[in-house]
């Protein structure tokens, strides 16, 4: 992970989330497609959740840390699959997708 350490931990809550859409589909999932801003503030309401995110990226571009921020459904779960692709091939095949 880039050489997070687990000590920090909103770094690492961060580094190993995601999250999809917007005010729309957050309004629709009840906020789970918001899983940084959740891990990060688990009582917050989740219709907060596209407002914190805001600030939670601009924070994360000032630390240098990677928001993994998807615009849609589609974009995450493409990701997904090629995380999955790579995962189940030989340890010295290459990464097809961001994930590393």
């Amino acid at each position: 992970f880039g050489g997070l350490s687990k000590r920090d931990w909103a770094a690492w809550q961060i580094a190993t989330s995601a999250t999809w859409g917007g005010s729309w589909a957050s309004f629709f999932t009840g906020g789970l497609n918001m899983q940084i801003e959740h891990h990060l503030f688990p009582g917050l309401a989740h219709n907060l959740y596209p407002q914190v995110s805001r600030i939670v990226k601009e924070e994360c571009a000032n630390y240098k840390i990677k928001y993994y921020g998807y615009s849609n459904l589609f974009g995450i779960t493409l990701d997904l699959v090629r995380c999955m692709s790579f995962l189940g091939t030989a340890p010295d095949a290459k990464p097809t997708s961001k994930v590393e």
